[in-house]
């Protein structure tokens, strides 16, 4: 598919995320004149919080997370099962002027002069 400007998967596009439009839709039938942070989302916040202090793991990585952002995972091998790379260079020649340039028929072999 050619590059089409505004179209939801274009490059730097939005991918489709159900459950967070569901969310904010949510909040705001709460909120509905978004005066200032939503209470509903302030209270789940203070709860997250409240875990944390209290002792819960996935609340702390659940806000490490949210504040400094998910840690890199590296993509290594190891000494049994090194990390293979396949190059792979492809040329395909087409026929500009026949959009079923797939099925090009073979070249006429010529004679030489």
């Amino acid at each position: 598919m050619p590059f089409q400007p505004g179209h939801k998967l274009a490059v730097g596009g939005r991918k489709e995320k159900p459950f967070r439009d569901a969310l904010k839709l949510a909040l705001i039938k709460r909120d509905p004149e978004k005066k200032g942070i939503n209470p509903a989302l302030m209270k789940v916040a203070e709860k997250l919080l409240d875990e944390a202090e209290a002792g819960e793991s996935w609340a702390v990585i659940e806000l490490i997370n949210r504040i400094d952002g998910k840690v890199a995972q590296p993509v290594a091998g190891d000494e049994d099962n090194p990390l293979t790379l396949i190059h792979r260079i492809e040329s395909i020649i087409v026929d500009a002027a026949n959009p079923d340039s797939e099925s090009l028929p073979a070249p006429v072999e010529s004679e030489p002069i």
